[in-house]
């Protein structure tokens, strides 16, 4: 009897996990592109600060599948050290981040760190993109490639109050409240217009001479650049605040404030500065000092807390800039061009500049319903 033939065994091949050739720097900047689109100016910020901080801490030539949990904990521990508020000196742009600390740690060995919640932040940005390579198929589904997640975050040394915008009620209030004497109350006036809606910081509008506001290809424009002497010596860098930049003149300053007029005046009868009764501080080489400290009890008698300052108004102005409430995706290159800030990417083609008249499209757009800080009181 014959016997039966076997049938042919069934060869199982086994499909070798895939190996992503993806970059760092690439995935990055795909993910920011579909974000920059999609998210407000703040959140998309956020984005563009966890990949510069990661691309300062790694090659971002490396692909995506090498990194381990050992490298994302390396990553946060270096978070820790970093100071709240570094980059403002030129100085660090060479440095890496352990470089930053270091450096931060021999001036001052109580600098204030990194707060968690900011940590957290830059964390879930980076498993953000992580996921998103993941989800289009660049990094398979892996226990491995999961590595933002269940990370211990703690600060070394936060700073537990934060400056952040005001809130509408708060600026109410500011308008409820006595200025008191000292300084002009029609400088007072004049100087939180400028901030409100140019986001310049207190000292840079301090420092504005009647030469400083003039015409660039048919826009009016603050120009905020670096102030030299007669002999041409160098008295005065904006590169460590916000930069050298152009920012179109808004316009209710233009219409509403009389800046204008007085920058002219000024410039008729010789004055070096627009706001020259704004006194100078040599400990400090500022004109602001003591309008800071003239605001700072200003805002406490309007019962504002802490955690906001003169320079929230910076930070109010940002916020606004992102309100697309005309259905128009301005490009975030721009609203970084007016606040000073460079746009950050993993080598991407962002930091191209635009003109004037595109800068006014964005400056336009900021509106107050009820705030007018030429409306402030005095005695």
């Amino acid at each position: 009897m014959s016997q039966p033939v076997p049938a042919a065994p069934v060869m199982h091949h086994q499909i070798p996990p895939k190996i992503s050739s993806v970059p760092f720097r690439d995935i990055a900047n795909r993910y920011l592109e579909i974000k920059r689109a999609s998210v407000s100016i703040e959140t998309y910020n956020h984005f563009v600060a966890a990949c510069s901080l990661f691309g300062r801490f790694t090659d971002t030539t490396r692909e995506l599948h090498t990194f381990t949990r050992k490298d994302s904990s390396a990553f946060i521990n270096v978070l820790r050290q970093m100071p709240k508020y570094w980059g403002k000196s030129p100085k660090e742009e060479t440095m890496t981040l352990g470089e930053i600390a270091a450096y931060h740690r021999t001036r001052n060995p109580g600098y204030v760190t990194l707060s968690t919640d900011t940590m957290s932040r830059h964390i879930n940005k980076m498993a953000e993109i992580w996921s998103y390579a993941i989800s289009i198929g660049e990094l398979d589904d892996k226990k491995e490639y999961d590595i933002w997640s269940k990370h211990m975050v703690t600060a070394i040394n936060e700073q537990t109050v934060d400056r952040r915008p005001f809130k509408e009620t708060e600026l109410a209030a500011l308008m409820e409240t006595l200025w008191k004497p000292r300084i002009n109350i029609n400088t007072v006036r004049q100087i939180i217009s400028v901030a409100t809606y140019t986001g310049m910081r207190l000292e840079e509008i301090c420092r504005l001479r009647p030469c400083d506001i003039h015409e660039v290809e048919g826009v009016l424009c603050f120009d905020i650049r670096i102030h030299q002497d007669a002999n041409g010596k160098e008295i005065w860098n904006p590169k460590s605040e916000a930069g050298e930049r152009l920012i179109p003149v808004h316009s209710y300053i233009r219409n509403s404030t009389g800046l204008i007029e007085r920058a002219k005046k000024c410039e008729k009868s010789k004055k070096d500065r627009i706001f020259f009764d704004l006194p100078y501080a040599a400990s400090t080489n500022k004109y602001g000092a003591a309008f800071s400290q003239r605001f700072s009890k200003f805002k406490k008698d309007a019962g504002l807390p802490r955690e906001t300052t003169f320079h929230s108004f910076r930070h109010l102005f940002r916020t606004m800039l992102g309100h697309r409430s005309d259905g128009l995706n301005y490009p975030v290159e721009w609203i970084d061009q007016i606040l000073g800030h460079e746009t950050a990417g993993m080598g991407s083609h962002y930091n191209a500049g635009t003109t004037p008249a595109n800068l006014m499209k964005v400056v336009r757009t900021v509106r107050f319903e009820s705030w007018d800080p030429m409306e402030i009181k005095n005695r």
